[in-house]
């Protein structure tokens, strides 16, 4: 006797309407599939439904638990089960509003490359605290290249950028240069991680 697969195409994969052993046997004897989801689990630890949650609430974290069941098409109990342990797991760094710059008078927003004079271990750890401690820094990173550093940060206009400068490049003398590019518009920012395995499936729709 064959067995038939109905199928619905959602952004999170095939959804199989036949019985469970069915979905079993489908999942067992599909290479492809087996081997995409085993290879994903095997890098993150996680499984396809683990990924369609955090692919959801990593663009909208307020959906709660009966929202994300529709999504996923798994019950609202077992999303608040997999949330929970993927919190525990470290999955999830952070839930945050993400808020308007312009709205709120800081809409100059500034990409600045730093290159310290001195590149000891102390020193580059100086610098690291002083840009975690500096309210204006929205993103530091230490990097490869002629420079030590990458700064993202918002100002309200170049006279307060230019009072930025005075507190923590030009009184630092471990500073051997920085050079500032001004945003000019916002193109695309977030925090969204692509997720290979959903990015697979969408792929073969």
């Amino acid at each position: 006797m064959t067995c038939r697969f109905p199928e619905i195409f959602t952004p999170y994969g095939p959804v199989f309407r036949s019985p469970s052993p069915c979905r079993a046997d489908f999942r067992n004897r599909c290479p492809i599939f087996a081997g995409a989801e085993a290879g994903f689990r095997q890098v993150s630890g996680m499984d396809r439904f683990d990924a369609a949650i955090l692919d959801a609430i990593q663009t909208n974290n307020r959906l709660t638990a009966e929202a994300l069941s529709k999504l996923v098409h798994l019950s609202p109990d077992s999303c608040r089960k997999r949330l929970a342990r993927l919190r525990t797991e470290g999955y999830i760094d952070a839930d945050i509003a993400v808020l308007n710059p312009a709205r709120l008078g800081r809409g100059l927003i500034v990409i600045v490359e730093v290159a310290l004079t001195s590149e000891r271990p102390a020193d580059l750890d100086r610098f690291r605290e002083k840009m975690k401690a500096a309210p204006e820094v929205m993103q530091c990173y230490y990097i490869t290249g002629a420079s030590d550093f990458l700064l993202i940060l918002s100002a309200s206009d170049m006279a307060d950028y230019d009072a930025f400068t005075r507190r923590y490049f030009f009184a630092e003398e471990n500073i051997m240069k920085f050079r500032t590019s001004v945003v000019m518009d916002r193109v695309k920012t977030g925090f969204s991680i692509p997720l290979p395995f959903l990015n697979d499936d969408r792929t073969t729709q």
